[in-house]
């Protein structure tokens, strides 16, 4: 599908127009909002044999049910705020064990560049000092700087330190406090920024089950119905294990909030 833009026309006859029926005047401005469409016409053989061949569910769901349905299933991934500080504590602690792995193997990364550079200078020189070919220099020289062009490719994505790190985490849960009411009240930018950051995948409806469905969610997101569960079973008084409800947060998808 592709999205069509909103935009105002003038609808209606001018009060000059003879030919014009009465209910046709005045001309007045009309806004159309956007919307979608099928990129691709289809006619209604075409769309019956697509129906035979699939089994395709042909019930209709209106726009307002399935806003209902979406509301319904975004309430799953908002965050309670009682369990606010712990469950950013348990994000933290995850997330900056990942990213020190992911620095201390940049930094290793950048040595070995650093290496690379310096027998690059070295082929040079010897080649200016004629004490190599130039087949020899353009084997050496090639082979170095394609190495260097890997290992500058494995550091390019930036990793967030831990101070933006938490700030990121923080901004995402007090987000997450607030998700069924930014869907309601939203306009259509903010649901689209909204599906965006929490189902990056985008989403889809399975009319067969009555369900909306996407094949991936924010880990952020994602991680708070798991360890809001989890906490909650936890007796009063008894201390919460850290680094062991770590493990039920996933990097995959993880993405800082920018709503």
């Amino acid at each position: 599908m592709v999205w069509v833009n909103g935009k105002t026309f003038l609808q209606g006859a001018k009060k000059s127009d003879n030919f014009a029926m009465p209910r046709e005047k005045p001309a007045h401005e009309v806004r159309v909002d956007g919307f979608f469409i099928d990129a691709t016409e289809v006619t209604n053989k075409q769309f019956k044999q697509f129906i035979d061949a699939t089994k395709y569910c042909s019930c209709n769901k209106s726009a307002k049910a399935l806003h209902t349905t979406f509301t319904e299933d975004l309430k799953t991934y908002q965050l309670d705020p009682k369990y606010k500080d712990i469950i950013k504590e348990v994000m933290t602690y995850t997330y900056d064990n990942i990213t020190k792995e992911v620095r201390t193997r940049k930094k290793s990364i950048k040595k070995t560049i650093t290496e690379l550079n310096k027998k690059i200078e070295s082929i040079e020189e010897r080649y200016a000092l004629g004490e190599v070919d130039n087949t020899i220099y353009k084997k050496f020289k090639e082979k170095y700087e394609t190495q260097k062009d890997k290992l500058q490719s494995k550091i390019e994505n930036p990793t967030l330190s831990s101070s933006n790190l938490e700030l990121a985490i923080d901004k995402a849960l007090t987000l997450s406090e607030s998700l069924e009411k930014i869907w309601v009240d939203g306009d259509l930018k903010q649901r689209q920024k909204l599906q965006h950051l929490v189902f990056p995948s985008g989403l889809g409806y399975d009319k067969s089950n009555d369900q909306v469905r996407t094949p991936k969610v924010n880990a952020i997101f994602g991680s708070i119905p798991i360890l809001s569960k989890e906490i909650s079973n936890i007796k009063k008084g008894e201390p919460i294990p850290v680094n062991q409800f770590s493990g039920l947060v996933t990097s995959a998808g993880f993405k800082p909030a920018t709503f």
